[in-house]
């Protein structure tokens, strides 16, 4: 079991030798910005956390981590600073960024794609989310599916419809969803 001990830089593991976890409180300070701390968890760790969450609540379970998704992918938009919110280019490079550097995957924007047609195609390579999980059937891009429907419906402001058509969890090798804008 962990317990911390307060105001320490050491972390003790209860049966387990005094592991120093941290030399400085400054690896805390490199993983905040925006005043927003961030965390890492585990590739594996999250793996069994969303199958656990499928395992347990079947088809529930896909729907809430939907809704969870789009409610990232709104929040991510709208923490897209400055008065470039509304340009298409900085948007999507602002997406790119995010889903880069917390290790989500490489996300891909067709350019070929106009993004005032009524759809775009969307490819996640290494997407964390179906990279872990087991092999499946059908798509398994719930969390994915949903950050891209909640931050392009908020860059857009309609109402956006995410079906993933290629999945890594089937043997692809990215995710791939389309996009439909209502009109």
């Amino acid at each position: 079991m962990y317990m911390p001990k307060r105001n320490s830089r050491r972390a003790y593991l209860s049966g387990v030798e005094d592991i120093n976890l941290f030399h400085t409180n400054k690896f805390i300070e490199d993983i905040t910005s925006h005043t927003r701390r961030k965390i890492i968890i585990d590739g594996s760790m999250l793996a069994d956390i969303l199958s656990d969450i499928r395992r347990l609540l079947g088809s529930v379970g896909d729907m809430l981590l939907y809704y969870q998704g789009f409610s990232v992918g709104k929040y991510i938009y709208q923490n897209l600073r400055g008065s470039h919110t509304h340009d298409y280019n900085v948007a999507i490079n602002h997406l790119v960024n995010i889903f880069r550097q917390y290790g989500w995957g490489i996300v891909n924007v067709d350019s070929k794609s106009n993004p005032r047609a009524s759809s775009l195609i969307v490819r996640i390579y290494e997407n964390v989310e179906c990279l872990l999980a087991p092999k499946r059937s059908k798509p398994n891009s719930q969390l994915a599916r949903g950050v891209l429907a909640g931050f392009f419906s908020s860059l857009f402001n309609t109402k956006v419809y995410v079906e993933e058509k290629k999945c890594i969890a089937m043997g692809d090798p990215y995710c791939e969803f389309i996009l439909l804008f209502d009109a």
